[in-house]
């Protein structure tokens, strides 16, 4: 017995042994060695490098504790999502071509409009082989993302530095984050007809950087992006109260609240058929969170007089709440108001793309000031965009303009009605387009209204007019 007890620990020494040689094989052309980390977990450790030398005074931070609290402060939602159990981690690393250094991707959350990436880079890897050399922040360029019998594409970030505030020092490491464009099951950028559609996928994944002005690129890593709306919803939220006076009726029916993305249906009639197809107002979480709406609405087909919108504002509270509440605070009407004002115009105005600040109260209708922002000169476009603001003249009357076109949400653009009429001391003359919402609108003038012209009558019709509501309704999570 002794002796079989002696030969057992014999091949157990002997399998430790050649685990120990393995790794000792596989590292030994490293410079960096490996460590394990107090949960066993076998982990390189990163170059020491001199501070001073780095391109940005980062924030350099004492336990992973405060790595996690850096991130949940600046992604909405993430602390949510983690707890959910919607965020992946990969923790796996690739190099960067010609930097000492690595880049190791930490954790995902695809939330079905952008994609998270949190991911750590060594500081070896940001610094200046030349001593005194100046060096700029870091940034990452673009993704490539690659699956199994697809061509590669590209997902931009649109360059975007890393910055002070969006980033930490932790063990030689700066610990940051990208946020991109979800993409398709195909692995192509998202648009609005595959946004929010499941997502489940492993794909090769190369980061492209400029350090200090040079473009480098990372090795391929293979990472699992997954996105599961229904893993994604909060709650539903029911409402029954209704609002009617003098024809106007208004009852919010749901919200489905989501951390990817909120839906927010509401019937209303209105028996004049004036009604705009926008609302404004907001929701209040019970948390002290308020999430102010001004949403065009759409109609859904089938359902007389029930529209529906969706708005991807972050819940910021630990927990949904029981209940929320909906202000609705005015509704757009279509309305026959007009109003008119002369323009100041030289054919300077397609020479230069410059702005002029105006700030001039132009014209009034219906209790409402109408005031010229600013020009801007578009000299490459050969066209001047006019900017308008919309005040009221009491803050407590019911009804104030507002810029909306005549049945704005109600058409595509080119089926709406051009209500800014143009006149042209140079002989010309041209509707277009109001746009905006609320109190901010504009408009463009082309370029044959102003060469040879000093003058532009415009004449605004059928505008649209806010009608105060102020009323509220409040709705239980089912």
């Amino acid at each position: 017995m002794h002796m079989k007890k002696q030969k057992k620990w014999f091949i157990v020494a002997a399998v430790f042994l050649a685990f120990a040689i393995g790794a000792y094989v596989t590292t030994a052309d490293q410079e960096e060695k490996l460590q394990y980390s107090k949960e066993t977990k076998l982990q390189r450790k990163a170059k020491a490098v001199e501070k001073e030398n780095l391109p940005l005074s980062w924030r350099e931070v004492e336990s992973e504790e405060e790595i996690k609290e850096f991130y949940e402060g600046k992604i909405r939602s993430l602390k949510l999502a983690r707890d959910k159990g919607l965020t992946t981690k990969p923790q796996v690393s690739t190099s960067v071509q010609r930097r000492d250094g690595r880049i190791q991707i930490n954790e995902l959350w695809h939330n079905g409009r952008v994609v998270h990436i949190l991911y750590s880079i060594d500081l070896s890897t940001l610094v200046s082989e030349e001593k005194n050399k100046y060096t700029r922040p870091p940034s990452l360029q673009s993704l490539q993302l690659e699956a199994a019998s697809q061509s590669e594409i590209s997902v931009e970030t649109f360059g975007r530095p890393i910055k002070f505030p969006e980033g930490v020092i932790f063990k030689n490491r700066l610990y940051t984050f990208a946020q991109v464009p979800s993409f398709t099951g195909k692995g192509v950028p998202e648009d609005r007809n595959t946004r929010f559609k499941p997502f489940d996928k492993e794909l090769a994944t190369t980061f492209n950087f400029h350090i200090n002005g040079q473009a480098f690129q990372t090795e391929p890593v293979p990472l699992h992006y997954i996105y599961s709306p229904e893993e994604h919803h909060l709650g539903t939220y029911t409402f029954s109260k209704t609002y009617e006076e003098k024809g106007l009726m208004i009852h919010p029916l749901e919200l489905n609240m989501g951390l990817d993305k909120n839906t927010f249906t509401i019937k209303i009639r209105d028996k004049a058929g004036a009604f705009n197809q926008m609302i404004e107002g907001a929701i209040l979480m019970g948390n002290g969170q308020r999430i102010s709406l001004a949403p065009a609405l759409e109609k859904i087909s089938g359902k007389e007089g029930v529209y529906e919108t969706e708005f991807y504002t972050s819940f910021e509270g630990k927990k949904p709440p029981e209940t929320i509440t909906f202000n609705l605070e005015r509704v757009h009407l279509a309305g026959d108001d007009s109003y008119s004002f002369d323009l100041e115009v030289s054919e300077k105005d397609l020479n230069n793309a410059s702005r002029k600040l105006v700030d001039k109260k132009i014209a009034e209708a219906k209790g409402t000031d109408i005031i010229l922002m600013q020009k801007n000169q578009h000299g490459s476009r050969n066209s001047m965009n006019v900017q308008l603001n919309f005040r009221p003249q009491d803050h407590e009357q019911e009804e104030v303009l507002v810029s909306s076109s005549p049945a704005f949400y109600s058409k595509t653009p080119d089926q709406r009605p051009k209500n800014v009429h143009i006149k042209s001391d140079n002989g010309k003359a041209d509707k277009v387009l109001m746009r905006g919402s609320g109190d901010f609108g504009y408009f463009d003038v082309k370029e044959d209204l102003i060469k040879g012209a000093s003058n532009l009558s415009v004449t605004v019709k059928n505008v649209p007019h806010a009608k105060k509501i102020n009323h509220s309704f409040e709705a239980k999570k089912q």
